[in-house]
């Protein structure tokens, strides 16, 4: 499809990151979990929402309260959806993963719970500190920082570190953690955050590497080279990203958020840098 596709379309991943940054323009980062409910039936179409995302809408039209909107009627509430959500509150609190995984929190509060909750706050947090440290074993560790130590996901992340540090190739690693986590839903927080973590060590600071990787362990691939390219692209820096992963996409965002239809990807990053800036000034 290269020459076929202009811009980048429409996706509900980048839909919520944008939702996000609007949300820190608007509220600033002492927003509510009811701020983020508010954004979702205010700009969110409920035909571009799936799986947790769209059984919490659908709570919210009933009137059940945001505090509670994760907990009725909502089997998928340890999904992945919370986690692709958490990229714009790492992007914005450069060196802060606490912060980081604040926000991460209260957004995934909305429509998650345990470690449907605690990927968000992982990614977030490693997306902080990789504007710090360029480390996989460092980020993943910060990540770690910020959830339950005696988590699920904390524990299978710690076991994947355990695996890369014996020296064990990512095959053979990605193959004794699927036996591990196979059994969960293939969109389930756990076992695709887990396919993040062995791209991020594998990799060896490659960012198409990271992306093949990403992509080849299968599940929910689309969210999870997503997240992989996410922490990657931190890591090299803007500069030195591949330029065939850059030109194709020609400067334009497509979504389906209500108000924001098309948008340049450049002004989005000076927007997002600009909150940064607005943090780092007041938080420091």
């Amino acid at each position: 499809f290269i020459g076929e596709i202009h811009g980048a379309p429409d996706d509900d991943d980048t839909n919520y990151s944008i939702l996000a940054l609007h949300i820190l323009e608007t509220y600033g980062v002492n927003f509510k979990t009811t701020d983020v409910a508010t954004e979702w039936l205010g700009h969110l179409p409920y035909f571009k929402t799936y799986t947790t995302e769209r059984a919490v809408y659908r709570n919210l039209i009933w009137n059940i309260h945001p505090q509670e909107a994760a907990l009725y009627v909502n089997p998928e509430r340890e999904f992945i959806g919370a986690r692709t959500r958490a990229d714009v509150y790492g992007y914005c609190t450069p060196g802060m993963p606490e912060l980081a995984a604040e926000l991460a929190y209260k957004d995934a509060a909305l429509s998650h719970t345990k470690n449907g909750v605690y990927s968000a706050m992982f990614m977030a947090a490693m997306l902080s500190w990789a504007f710090i440290s360029q480390d996989a074993q460092e980020l993943i560790r910060v990540g770690l920082s910020e959830i339950p130590v005696k988590s699920r996901l904390a524990q299978a992340v710690q076991t994947a570190l355990a695996l890369f540090s014996q020296g064990m190739d990512w095959e053979l690693a990605y193959e004794h953690l699927l036996l591990k986590y196979g059994a969960y839903s293939p969109i389930h927080a756990i076992n695709n955050t887990l396919w993040i973590v062995l791209s991020l060590l594998y990799a060896h600071g490659d960012f198409d590497a990271a992306l093949g990787m990403a992509v080849t362990c299968g599940m929910d691939t689309g969210s999870n080279a997503a997240s992989a390219g996410s922490l990657a692209g931190l890591m090299v820096s803007s500069t030195s990203l591949p330029t065939h992963w850059i030109e194709p996409l020609e400067d334009h965002l497509f979504s389906s958020i209500a108000q924001f239809s098309e948008t340049s990807i450049a002004i989005l990053a000076r927007r997002t840098a600009e909150i940064a800036e607005k943090i780092l000034s007041t938080t420091l």
